[in-house]
C-alpha cells in the first residue's frame, strides 16, 4: 500500500509511519518498548513492538488513519496506543469528531460478554465505540502542535459508560506523547521517534 501524504500538516506527519520507522517508547511501570514499522508479504503495514511481541496493523487511506487488528500483550504500550489512535482523522479542513466501532474481541470476557455471544447471530445488545476530536494547538500554517482527545464507550444491556479516555499531542509534527486513562488507572507514555 502506497503512503500519499495529501498535505504537509501536522497530523500528517506525525501518522506517516513509513517502513524502517523506529519509536522507543516509556512510561512507569512499564518496560521500555522499541516499536518498528514494517511491511509483511501481502503489503500490510504494521507496528511490532520487540519487548512485548506484539503486533498492530494499520491503514492510511485519504484522509484516515486507522488500525485494523492488534494480536499480542493487552498490558503493552503498543495496545494502549492502538486503543487510543483506533481512528484518526488528519484533516485539517474537517476537525469534527470521527466514530467508529471496535470489534468486540477487545473487550474483556464476563458473563455479558458470552451472552453477547451466544446470542450474536439474533441480537447485538453489547457495542464497543470509539470516538475522537482533533483539537489545533499552534497557529502556524503547517499546524504543527496538536492534541488529539479520543474516548472508547461501551454499551450493553445496563446502559452506556466510558471504558478509557486518551489524549495524544502532536508536538513538532512529531508523536510526542500519549496517555490512557481506564479503571482508574492513569498511563503516561512519552514516544521518541528515532529516525
Amino acid at each position: 500500500e502506497a503512503f500519499v501524504i495529501p498535505n504537509k500538516t501536522g497530523l500528517n506527519k506525525a501518522f506517516s509511519f513509513l517502513p524502517g520507522y523506529i519509536f522507543e517508547v516509556c512510561a512507569n511501570d512499564f518496560e521500555n518498548e522499541k516499536w518498528e514499522v514494517s511491511t509483511d508479504e501481502y503489503n500490510n503495514n504494521y507496528i511490532y513492538c520487540y519487548q512485548t511481541e506484539s503486533t498492530a496493523y494499520f491503514r492510511r487511506l485519504d484522509n484516515v488513519f486507522f488500525f485494523v487488528s492488534f494480536f499480542g500483550n493487552k498490558n503493552s504500550l503498543l495496545y494502549y496506543f492502538y486503543v487510543s489512535c483506533y481512528k484518526i482523522n488528519l484533516s485539517t479542513d474537517n476537525f469534527g469528531p470521527i466514530k467508529d466501532k471496535f470489534p468486540l474481541q477487545t473487550s474483556n470476557f464476563n458473563l455479558v460478554k458470552w451472552i453477547q455471544d451466544t446470542i450474536a447471530p439474533f441480537y447485538i445488545f453489547r457495542r464497543l465505540r470509539f470516538e475522537c476530536q482533533n483539537k489545533i494547538l499552534s497557529q502556524d500554517v503547517f499546524n504543527s502542535n496538536l492534541e488529539i482527545n479520543s474516548k472508547q464507550t461501551i454499551s450493553d444491556l445496563f446502559g452506556t459508560k466510558i471504558k478509557s479516555s486518551s489524549r495524544i499531542e502532536i508536538t513538532q509534527n512529531k508523536i510526542n506523547s500519549f496517555s490512557i486513562t481506564f479503571n482508574n488507572i492513569n498511563i503516561l507514555a512519552k514516544c521518541e521517534q528515532k529516525n
